[in-house]
C-alpha cells in the first residue's frame, strides 16, 4: 500500500513541475510577442508591389505609399470613394483589373457597387468582352 501513496506523490509532484514549466514557457512567449508588436514593421509592406497593378496600368500606379492628408488620416474613405478614386487615376481599366487593386473586398461586393455607380450617372462602363471598362462619368 506505501507503494501505491508513493506513485501518487511521483505523479502530483511531476504535474506540478509541468505545470511550472509550461507557465515558464508561456510567459516568455508573450514577452517575446509584446516585444515584438513594440518594434515598428521595416519590412515595407505598406508599399504597393508592381505586381499588385494590372500589367498595363504598372507604370500608372504608385509605388510609394502617398503621405496621408489630415482629411483623409482623419476619416477614411468608403470603398465607393476608393472604387472612384482608381478609376479617375486610371480611366479605361477593366473591371476585372480592378478587382486585383482590392483584395480585401468581396468580388460579388464589387461588381454590385460598380453596376450601382454606372445606373447612378457616377462612373461609365463600356463591354469589353467578358468584362466592362470603366471610365468617370
Amino acid at each position: 500500500m506505501g507503494w501505491l501513496w508513493f506513485l501518487l506523490l511521483v505523479v502530483v509532484a511531476g504535474g506540478i513541475y509541468l505545470y511550472w514549466k509550461l507557465s515558464a514557457m508561456e510567459r516568455e512567449i508573450r514577452r517575446e510577442q509584446a516585444t515584438a508588436r513594440s518594434i515598428p514593421d521595416e519590412s515595407g509592406d505598406e508599399v504597393v508591389k508592381p505586381d499588385v497593378a494590372p500589367p498595363i496600368f504598372k507604370e500608372q500606379v504608385k509605388l510609394e505609399p502617398a503621405e496621408p492628408d489630415e482629411e483623409e488620416a482623419a476619416a477614411p474613405g468608403t470603398l465607393e470613394e476608393g472604387l472612384l478614386r482608381m478609376i479617375t487615376e486610371l480611366p479605361g481599366m477593366l473591371q476585372t483589373e480592378l478587382y486585383e487593386l482590392f483584395p480585401g473586398e468581396e468580388r460579388k461586393q464589387l461588381q454590385a457597387l460598380l453596376l450601382k455607380m454606372d445606373r447612378n450617372g457616377v462612373i461609365r462602363r463600356e463591354k469589353k468582352e467578358n468584362s466592362y471598362r470603366v471610365f468617370p462619368a
